[in-house]
């Protein structure tokens, strides 16, 4: 099933749609609709493609722990990063917000 959801209004965050994307969606379409935050992604499971053009996304932090491997972001304050930083590459956020993550050894300093 290759199932697309499109956000149909303003949202802040992509955990207000969770309980609304049918399960089998790979790819959410968000143009110009004032999102902010990619906070719910992880639990949307089988989306694997976000278009997210034009909205407000300022951190792509995330992404870790979510199935996502596609991001087209352009239009967002985060997109430059993306392209610099991150060389365009979704695992590459993922391995970089992934290490902040892991706790610290307390054998080292």
């Amino acid at each position: 099933m290759n199932a697309i959801f499109f956000v149909d209004r303003n949202i802040e965050s992509l955990e207000e749609i969770v309980d609304e994307v049918p399960v089998g969606t790979i790819e959410i379409i968000c143009i110009n609709k004032g999102l902010k935050s990619l906070k719910g992604i992880e639990r949307l499971l089988f989306v694997t493609t976000l278009y997210l053009y034009n909205n407000q996304i300022t951190s792509l932090e995330d992404l870790v722990g979510s199935n996502v491997t596609g991001l087209n972001i352009s239009g967002n304050p985060c997109y430059q990063q993306f392209q610099d930083e991150f060389e365009g590459s979704v695992q590459s956020v993922k391995e970089h917000f992934g290490l902040m993550d892991t706790p610290k050894d307390p054998g080292y300093d």
